[in-house]
């Protein structure tokens, strides 16, 4: 048990920290915006999605690399790489003078992330609902693509709802994984949460009208 917590806490202070880099990541991406996002045509530009396509690599890469402490430098690019592809979302909420908004996401991603970890760490085990959450996962991700090309604003708002309590599900059970000995590498664990922790954010972004029009 005593082992368990200690991974709990080596993962809760490194979760911090690729947050507090991605953090970094996005007003590098910010005060650097001409180079994510060209401003005369508002749209987003091949830095930017060569950025989205590495983060699937560097994905990838930090499950499968053998050396975990390569893994763990890896998942602190990932957090600095995610959060330059944020860069472009901020810049419109502080356009629009909305800088507040991005505040009260990331506080209430925070609460979010908080509240449901005490209910991983207080509830009996729900890993078993892990299955159906992949599954409505996957679904989402096809209704975001068709999206992309239907561009109807009610379904957007649909997605997002479901992906805040889809990825607040998520930290239950991958706490709750850390918790029963399920997952016991530090850098898989950090990812796992720290991607419920982006796509909360993300999806409390795009509620408030944050989302980037790269037609």
């Amino acid at each position: 048990m005593n082992n368990v917590n200690e991974l709990l806490v080596r993962v809760y202070r490194l979760l911090a920290f690729v947050i507090l880099v991605a953090a970094v990541g996005a007003f590098t991406a910010f005060y650097n915006i001409d180079v994510f996002y060209d401003l005369s045509d508002k749209s987003l530009t091949w830095v930017y999605w060569v950025s989205v396509i590495s983060l699937f690599v560097l994905i990838f890469v930090i499950h499968y690399v053998k050396d975990r402490v390569k893994a763990k430098y890896l998942l602190i690019l990932f957090g600095f790489v995610t959060g330059l592809t944020f860069g472009p979302t901020i810049y419109n909420f502080a356009e629009a003078a909305a800088m507040f908004i991005v505040l009260e996401s990331f506080l209430t991603t925070f609460i979010i992330f908080g509240l449901f970890s005490l209910v991983a760490m207080r509830s009996k085990d729900m890993t078993h609902f892990q299955t159906p959450l992949m599954i409505v996962l996957i679904m989402i991700i096809i209704l975001s693509v068709v999206n992309v090309f239907l561009g109807v604003p009610w379904v957007s708002t649909l997605i997002s709802i479901v992906a805040i309590i889809l990825f607040s599900g998520f930290i239950v059970i991958d706490t709750q994984q850390i918790l029963n000995g399920t997952v016991t590498d530090e850098v898989d664990a950090v990812l796992e949460l720290f991607l419920d922790f982006i796509n909360i954010f993300s999806s409390l972004l795009n509620l408030s009208g944050g989302g980037i029009d790269d037609d």
